[in-house]
């Protein structure tokens, strides 16, 4: 009995010992899965806080938010209820403080918990901490390529710019969905030292479209697609800062676009390739296509900003403002495919 129950002992500890090997993030939620699935992500400051009883003996925390900005869904006015908290059988203290700064992470109810009739709620299917104080330290947040998050102004950034990635997705994918992915990409060794999971979103486009497609149809798809969304993401970088743009995400989504079309075999943007910090830029983006004559490999090239110039007997005059915004330039058959394997390197599966 002595052997068994000190085995017994050995392979719960053994079993401990592995499951730990997945601790730290195991499971969580990146930002990006906690903005796709939220309905509502305002920035507001909490204006009166109540504990307010449901159902039976059940209880929750009531907050009214005046609403500064609306990062995701719709309000009627500035003003919104959220309930916030599950307190059991008897009422407790809030955590949270009257005129502080919040970003707020809800889902819609048709029928909230307890019966308390409020629009948005804090659901245990979201995560356990989904309002976070601004000028406090952000601890356990990360975001889909595992890097943490501190800073209050970079939580903002990274969710405001997977709402646009998914508004530009939902946008030009046909039949396009966002599902639940399981990423146990290995982490970043200055934040983590084993393994971890994190829950973010992956993006499907199923094929579409004929098998073949011309030159011409191609090069005016691209076309279409960077004079609509020729702005990027527009985006304030914090205080003692300016309004940046991020052309990445636009580039990011037309490969998807692309990448869709059953007449395209590979398409890649060089976003990971180092480049002179010099105004305006250059993107280049390589596509492997099928036509009715056979396969081809075509570099399409666009300029990242203009700075609104003409040129006259080899004078410069300029007429406006610059403008950063992106630029079709260039629809190229490429020659020497080896000197562009650089830019696949970008988009290797690892």
């Amino acid at each position: 009995m002595n052997i068994k129950f000190g085995l017994a002992i050995l392979l719960a500890i053994l079993f401990q010992s592995i499951s730990c090997v997945y601790c730290g993030v195991e499971g969580k939620w990146s930002v990006e899965w906690l903005a796709h699935t939220s309905d509502l992500i305002v920035y507001g400051t909490p204006e009166r806080i109540e504990v307010k009883k449901g159902s039976g003996d059940t209880w929750f925390h009531v907050i009214d938010i005046s609403v500064k900005e609306i990062l995701k869904g719709k309000l009627k006015k500035r003003k919104v209820n959220i309930v916030v908290d599950y307190l059991g059988e008897q009422g407790a203290d809030s955590e949270y403080e009257v005129g502080k700064n919040y970003l707020f992470y809800a889902q819609r109810s048709d029928m909230p918990p307890g019966n308390v009739p409020y629009e948005f709620w804090i659901t245990k299917s979201l995560v356990e901490k989904s309002i976070y104080q601004e000028n406090q330290e952000i601890l356990d947040v990360y975001t889909s390529d595992f890097k943490k998050v501190y800073n209050f102004m970079v939580l903002r950034l990274i969710t405001r710019k997977q709402i646009y990635k998914e508004v530009l997705f939902l946008e030009s994918v046909k039949n396009g969905s966002i599902v639940r992915s399981l990423s146990d990409t290995e982490p970043d060794k200055s934040v983590l030292n084993r393994t971890a999971k994190l829950m973010i979103p992956e993006y499907v486009a199923p094929k579409v479209g004929p098998e073949y497609v011309s030159e011409s149809k191609l090069q005016r798809k691209i076309k279409k697609f960077v004079k609509r969304n020729k702005a990027g993401f527009y985006f304030y970088n914090g205080p003692g800062s300016t309004w940046l743009n991020d052309h990445v995400i636009v580039y990011e989504q037309l490969e998807q676009v692309l990448g869709q079309m059953n007449a395209v075999t590979r398409v890649c943007c060089d976003k990971c390739v180092a480049k002179f910090s010099i105004y305006p830029g250059s993107t280049q983006m390589l596509v492997d296509f099928k036509t009715q004559d056979g396969a081809y490999l075509y570099r399409v090239g666009f300029q990242d900003g203009s700075a609104n110039m003409f040129k006259v007997f080899g004078f410069y005059f300029r007429l406006f403002k610059d403008r950063d915004i992106i630029i079709f330039r260039s629809f190229e058959k490429v020659i020497e495919p080896q000197k562009f394997d650089y830019i696949w390197k970008c988009c290797a599966k690892t």
